[in-house]
C-alpha cells in the first residue's frame, strides 16, 4: 500500500522521452476517466455507472482531438457504439497484430509510437484503460478525474489520488457534476 503523497515513477525513461516528444511537437496531453472511491474504473470492459454530465464533459473536452487507448477500451467503445467515437482521431495501443480496424483508426505497437503518430495540431487525450493510464500518467499535462462517491467492485482499478505528488500536481478546478460525482481538473505544476 502506498502512503499518501508517495510519488510513483512507473517508467522514468519513457516519461522523459514522452515529455520531450510532446514539447518538441508542441502538443498537450491530458487524461480523462472516472473512478469510484476505491479506485475502480470499470468491470469486464464496461463502465459501471452512467453519468450524463460526465459524458458531456468527456465529449466537449475530447472533440476534434486525438484519443489514445488500449485494446480493451477500444473494444468496449466498438461494442457500445459500433464505431470509433466520431470527430476524434483514434490511436489504439496494442502489442498484438490487429487486422480489420475501422477506417481512420491508427495502430501503435508502443506507447511512445502512439505519441509520434498523433496529429501535430490536436490535443492528445488518454482515455483508458488502467495500464494505459499507468503508462502515461507522469507525462500528462492535465487530468480530468470524475470521482464517483461510491464504492464499487470491478476488475479495472486505477486510483490516481495516492499517486499525485503536491510538488508536481495542483487541483485547478473542482466541480460538482451530480450529488454523487465530482470532477477534479488537476494540472501539472510549472517546472
Amino acid at each position: 500500500m502506498l502512503e499518501p503523497g508517495t510519488t510513483v515513477d512507473f517508467d522514468r525513461e519513457f516519461t522523459e522521452r514522452a515529455r520531450d516528444l510532446l514539447r518538441e511537437r508542441k502538443l498537450r496531453m491530458n487524461m480523462l476517466f472516472a473512478q469510484s472511491l476505491n479506485g475502480v474504473i470499470g468491470d469486464q470492459g464496461k463502465l459501471i455507472w452512467h453519468i450524463p454530465e460526465d459524458l458531456k464533459m468527456f465529449k466537449a473536452t475530447t472533440m476534434d482531438g486525438t484519443l489514445i487507448m488500449g485494446r480493451l477500451t477500444f473494444e468496449s467503445i466498438m461494442a457500445s457504439f459500433g464505431r470509433p467515437l466520431p470527430g476524434r482521431t483514434t490511436i489504439l495501443v496494442s502489442s498484438q497484430m490487429l487486422s480489420n480496424l475501422p477506417e481512420g483508426v491508427l495502430l501503435a505497437h508502443t506507447p511512445l509510437s502512439a505519441l509520434e503518430m498523433a496529429p501535430a495540431d490536436k490535443t492528445i487525450h488518454i482515455v483508458g484503460g488502467a495500464r494505459i493510464y499507468n503508462t502515461y500518467l507522469h507525462a500528462a499535462d492535465e487530468l480530468y478525474v470524475t470521482l464517483v462517491k461510491e464504492l464499487h467492485q470491478g476488475d479495472a482499478v486505477f486510483d490516481v489520488f495516492p499517486l499525485l505528488s503536491p510538488e508536481l500536481w495542483q487541483i485547478a478546478e473542482i466541480r460538482e457534476l451530480t450529488p454523487g460525482a465530482t470532477l477534479f481538473r488537476i494540472t501539472r505544476r510549472a517546472a
